[in-house]
Parts: structure tokens; C-alpha cells; sequence
């Protein structure tokens, strides 16, 4: 666990399932950039819900 999302969720009064919610989706977005930014094609999709 990143020490900073573990500190910013003490300090909202997050429970763990936001947590984790938080951090996998993070780590999906910084992936996508990452992948993205490689590749040079960087999309942007908007999801409606």
C-alpha cells in the first residue's frame, strides 16, 4: 500500500473497501496513461453512469 493513500484515508475516515477501490483504480488509470504515453496514442474515453 502507498504510505500517502494510506495516511489521506486515516485522515477522511475512509473505510477499506474505498481504499482499495481508490488505490486499484490508480493503479488502473496510471497504467492506462502509462500505456498510452508509450504508445503514442493517447484516448480519451468518458464513461457516463
Amino acid at each position: 500500500m502507498n504510505p500517502a493513500a494510506l495516511a489521506m484515508a486515516q485522515a477522511t475516515g475512509a473505510f477499506a473497501p474505498e481504499l482499495l477501490l481508490a488505490f486499484t483504480l490508480g493503479y488502473d488509470v496510471m497504467g492506462r496513461v502509462g500505456e498510452a504515453a508509450r504508445t503514442g496514442e493517447l484516448v480519451v474515453r468518458v464513461v457516463a453512469s
